[in-house]
């Protein structure tokens, strides 16, 4: 655990209780999360049922925010972030993940770790499926494996990377993003008309561009998942 950081874990759900509920049991695994904060661009029930369940046992708050209509992913996660910094004002690293990730143990530290080390703006790992194969990865450059095989057993794809570092990438996808309070500062908002896909592409190379760039941490992974209704 990296000490002295405070993280707020920022999604934003559509009518996915079940695999909302599934990733904040996998949030309890993460000590540096100190808040949770859900955007809802839907309005449903069973969502804030939910919430409000994890919320009497969680050791942070969870904070919920049904948004006045669907604006898309990136309207959804600026509310969920907006609605996090009225809450702590001491913010420093914000946790973007998808509704549908899930993982075991605590994937959170190394990336804390990796932004520090490298000085970067944020940090993102590698994504398996539902069969544990790796299918994506942040883009890097050439130098330092731009094409990577996917498609890959995790034991298999970290051969690509042989020195276990934290490595530059020109863009990565919006699953699971570490990004610092000062990285947004610096390259504002998520931009909300793209409505969905691509929105998250044009924030990582803005973060590269703009924030301070980003780092591919290759030995952590987290899984995207579907999960069946509840």
């Amino acid at each position: 655990m990296i000490n002295n950081n405070t993280v707020a874990v920022v999604t934003a759900t559509y009518r996915r209780p079940f695999e909302l509920r599934r990733f904040l049991e996998c949030l309890r695994n993460c000590p540096d999360v100190k808040l949770v904060s859900i955007c809802d661009n839907f309005g449903c029930p069973e969502t804030l049922n939910i919430i409000n369940t994890e919320n009497i046992s969680s050791t942070y708050p969870i904070l919920y925010k049904k948004a006045a209509y669907n604006g898309g992913c990136g309207a959804g996660l600026n509310l969920a972030i907006e609605q996090a910094k009225g809450f702590l004002s001491d913010i420093t690293h914000f946790w973007i993940c998808d509704d549908d990730v899930n993982f075991e143990g605590d994937p959170l530290s190394p990336l804390l770790a990796a932004i520090e080390e490298s000085g970067a703006g944020s940090a993102a790992p590698a994504i398996t499926d539902h069969s544990g194969l790796v299918v994506a990865a942040p883009m890097l450059d050439s130098q330092n494996g731009r094409w990577v095989k996917l498609g890959t057993r995790p034991d298999e794809f970290i051969k690509h990377f042989p020195v276990k570092q934290p490595l530059p990438f020109l863009v990565c996808m919006g699953t699971c993003h570490l990004v610092t309070a000062a990285a947004i500062d610096k390259v504002g908002k998520i931009r909300e008309d793209f409505w969905m896909l691509g929105e998250d592409l044009n924030f990582a190379h803005r973060i590269v561009a703009h924030g301070g760039g980003g780092v591919f941490v290759p030995w952590v992974y987290v899984e995207h998942l579907y999960g069946s209704p509840l």
